[in-house]
């Protein structure tokens, strides 16, 4: 039986978790048809303006102290977001859920000791992942799950010494099926009332 049910909203306001700050950035549309797949891969993984977007807000990020959690869905995106990052000569590791765990533990490893500024993962970052020093993510890969938009702003918020505050970039799809998910992640961070949405 449940014992106690605490907020996330309730634990900020204690100070025991960081305070995020959600900036939702709208991508400008474009006219696109068929399938979620095919939508998703034009407008999400192949888009050459949002990828961008994401660089500059990660660039962005890294220039205000900050260390992202940039998180993708398909391999193919993320191998596109590491050229962009590679040409931007942001000091970054990619992980996907091929790699072992050996090599995951080496990647957080790397970023708790400042070595890299980034770490480019799959979503195999959604649960299980303990990384207390994240304090912003970048959520390149859209979707619309209430338990993984809420998973994900909690792995930048976790207590770590000085950290009063996490920075999240998070996107306004304005296409056929992607923007209603985008609407559903809106909602979702706004029922937190610890939660800075803006829009």
């Amino acid at each position: 039986p449940i014992k106690i049910d605490i907020s996330a909203s309730e634990l900020i306001e204690k100070n025991v978790l960081a305070q995020p700050y959600i900036k939702f950035i709208k991508v400008p549309s474009i006219k696109t048809k068929g399938t979620y797949q095919s939508i998703y891969k034009e407008f999400v993984v192949e888009n050459d303006v949002r990828n961008n977007i994401i660089r500059k807000e990660v660039l962005s990020l890294i220039g205000k102290g900050y260390k992202p959690l940039v998180l993708f869905k398909q391999i193919k995106h993320g191998n596109i977001l590491a050229e962009l990052f590679k040409d931007s000569n942001i000091k970054f590791d990619i992980l996907s859920g091929k790699d072992s765990l050996e090599k995951r533990n080496i990647i957080k490893e790397k970023y708790n000791n400042n070595e890299i500024d980034v770490i480019l993962a799959s979503t195999i970052f959604d649960i299980g992942v303990d990384i207390p020093k994240l304090n912003s993510l970048v959520l390149a890969g859209a979707g619309k799950s209430y338990v993984r938009a809420l998973q994900r702003i909690g792995r930048v918020i976790r207590p770590y010494p000085g950290k009063k505050s996490a920075a999240i970039v998070d996107f306004y799809d304005d296409v056929k099926y992607l923007k209603t998910h985008s609407e559903t992640r809106y909602a979702i961070y706004n029922s937190e009332k610890g939660f800075k949405v803006y829009r």
